[in-house]
């Protein structure tokens, strides 16, 4: 059973989209699809994956390098504010000392120079870890604290969201205390901060008195499944947590499941593919916001 699933996604996978991850820019099919939705009363909003993607030179293959890129650094931040998108999402991580960083995996071995589980070290010696990617200075793992100081301000000033995607269990306690000066001290408007996260950290944030964006995410395997085989269960997961928003690995966007999360008052922010013809089609279907890896590609007026 297991094994024809498997083999079912991957059809899907190549008869519904076309995943390339070659650097493109703006092509006359997504110009239509933003016009014909923006037309209709819809607005299309830009999220930054993890700012915005460098490649990752732990890689050998170029392509791999794009595929696969290294985000959640300063100079990808730097990118994704200039090219203007609308949020810029990045991921929240605790270090062993409780330090909060911006980091995406468990480990460090896949996109950095460290070795073992973030968790595991302390911020003295992750302060020694630097990325694996090509740029001009050595770039080091980020604080939440040094974030809030190189960038709220100016996203404030340009009214660009930030989305906190919310990697583990148990933040909450430092992490509402951190949004609400960001919120007084860089003057980031309350509802211009967003929480992702799986059901049990969302959870956490239901009644943190400060009016957040919540944002289930739907893309771990057993809500794959589960949007395989009944749909209508994540929609009353979204309900049941509060979110106001669900997001989904473009593979699983469809006409029907857009509808229906609309129905609900649910608003659908796709990722997983930096393809323009993928990004027009889910577009053109309704979908309210993607989230791509090179925001500076996805060049459309605001």
């Amino acid at each position: 059973m297991l094994l024809l699933l498997i083999t079912g996604l991957g059809i899907y996978s190549f008869t519904q989209f076309n995943f390339s991850y070659q650097s493109q820019s703006r092509l006359a099919h997504l110009q239509a699809a933003l016009g014909l939705h923006q037309a209709e009363g819809g607005t299309a909003l830009v999220i930054g994956h993890r700012g915005s993607g460098l490649p990752n030179t732990e890689l050998t293959s170029p392509a791999e390098r794009y595929r696969y890129p290294v985000g959640n650094t300063e100079p990808g931040i730097r990118r994704a504010i200039a090219a203007q998108v609308d949020w810029v999402e990045i991921d929240i991580r605790a270090a062993g000392d409780g330090t909060l960083l911006l980091f995406h995996d468990v480990s460090l071995d896949a996109k950095t120079d460290g070795i073992g589980k973030l968790a595991q070290q302390t911020m003295k010696q992750l302060s020694e870890v630097r990325y694996s990617v090509e740029t001009t200075a050595p770039q080091r793992i980020l604080t939440l604290e040094g974030f809030r100081d190189l960038f709220l301000s100016a996203m404030a000033d340009e009214k660009i969201g930030l989305v906190l995607d919310v990697k583990q269990a148990g933040l909450s306690e430092q992490l509402v205390p951190w949004i609400r000066r960001s919120i007084d001290e860089a003057a980031l408007h309350a509802d211009r901060i967003a929480i992702i996260g799986t059901a049990p950290v969302i959870e956490e944030y239901q009644n943190c008195n400060v009016s957040l964006g919540l944002i289930l995410n739907a893309g771990d395997f057993a809500n794959g499944l589960q949007f395989l085989f009944r749909k209508g269960n994540l929609i009353e997961e979204a309900r049941r947590v509060g979110a106001s928003r669900l997001i989904l690995p473009i593979l699983f966007c469809e006409q029907s499941f857009l509808d229906l999360a609309q129905a609900a008052g649910l608003e659908i922010w796709c990722y997983g593919s930096d393809n323009d013809h993928d990004l027009g089609r889910v577009i053109g279907m309704g979908a309210g916001g993607v989230i791509v890896d090179y925001p500076v590609n996805f060049d459309r007026d605001r």
